[in-house]
């Protein structure tokens, strides 16, 4: 019995660990989605720096994030 459960802990972890998440789009297109990563990666740049009520990391990411779903993509786990 501890074997099994201790045989899907296992399982369970390795799966969660094989599943990257993407960028989507319904009309997606890797050159289209190349050049607005970089456009959005260039904008969050220029937008990072210090806030008092975020660290520099999750400001940034969360712009990213809106750039991109701004531009029609979501976040697929």
């Amino acid at each position: 019995m501890k074997m099994a459960v201790l045989v899907l802990i296992i399982l369970i972890f390795l799966y969660g660990c094989g599943s990257t998440p993407r960028w989507v789009k319904t009309d997606f297109n890797q050159q289209q989605y190349e050049r607005d990563t970089y456009e959005c990666e260039l904008q969050r740049s220029q937008y990072e720096g210090p806030r008092p009520d975020l660290p520099t990391n999750i400001a940034g990411w969360n712009f990213y994030k809106r750039c991109m779903e701004i531009r029609g993509y979501s976040l697929q786990k």
